[in-house]
């Protein structure tokens, strides 16, 4: 009897892991920010991903002047959460990291 529990039990335990895989692999690391000058002045921001690219939201803030970028299920594995640009108006990008978003 102890036997069928502890099969069952194993059993599960690979059905649940096999369900949560698709979700795992998923998951997006944003591992590197490149940043070009454009000829008009202004300035090209190429963000990296490892695990695809995830979906992504924008918003313009005002106070200070600013536009955040909400990656959804991301990870920062950036090695400086702060990326200094000083170019194209872009003072400087900051990455933060919280409840599976970046």
């Amino acid at each position: 009897m102890a036997v069928t529990a502890w099969r069952n039990t194993l059993l599960m335990a690979i059905a649940a892991l096999y369900l949560l895989l698709p979700a795992l692999a998923a998951a997006a690391v944003l591992t590197d920010i490149e940043v070009d000058s454009t000829t008009n002045g202004g300035v090209h921001l190429d963000l990296r991903f490892t695990g695809g690219v995830p979906e992504l939201r924008s918003y313009r803030l005002e106070s200070p002047p600013r536009v955040a970028l909400d990656l959804a299920a991301t990870q920062s594995g950036l090695a400086n959460r702060r990326l200094t640009v000083g170019s194209g108006g872009v003072e400087q990008v900051t990455a933060v990291e919280g409840n599976g978003r970046t």
